[in-house]
């Protein structure tokens, strides 16, 4: 320490004297947050078929990425409808399913049809049932094929 003779202690008492007359707010209380109830989305899953149920799989996985993340919580109801549950049950997609999904929030929807049945066969009850059920806009796009040789279906 350096002597000064006293400049900086006359120094330090005029701050002192200065802060004593600043007026503090009174303190303040923190009150912990109420948690509110976190939103719940109820979400059909049709996976399909060929690639449909892997691409369904990986985004069912996302999705529950963004829910922890973005603070909501998914409640998943699997449908079997495709080309398997066809061939196994001979069922499409019946009207109790359709009313099922009208319930819901949302629809992932992977890839159907496939090669062993007839094109549009299942496509027609899944795709046309859920968009025409529900309101929704048809966007189905049907396929010619003009040279057998360039597609293994």
């Amino acid at each position: 320490m350096t002597d000064d003779g006293g400049r900086n202690t006359h120094r330090v008492s005029r701050i002192a004297h200065r802060a004593s007359r600043i007026v503090r707010p009174p303190s303040i209380v923190l009150r912990p947050v109420r948690k509110e109830r976190m939103k719940t989305y109820h979400i059909g899953v049709i996976g399909g078929d060929g690639i449909g149920p892997e691409v369904t799989r990986e985004a069912v996985k996302v999705l529950d990425v963004a829910a922890q993340k973005f603070g909501f919580t998914v409640e998943k109801l699997h449908y079997p409808f495709g080309a398997d549950h066809y061939l196994k049950t001979g069922e499409t997609m019946p009207q109790s399913a359709l009313d099922e999904c009208a319930k819901l929030d949302a629809i992932l929807l992977g890839a159907i049809g496939d090669p062993r049945l007839e094109p549009g066969f299942i496509e027609k009850p899944v795709i046309f049932g859920l968009r025409q059920g529900l309101d929704l806009y048809v966007n189905f796009r049907p396929i010619k094929l003009y040279a057998e040789h360039l597609c293994p279906i």
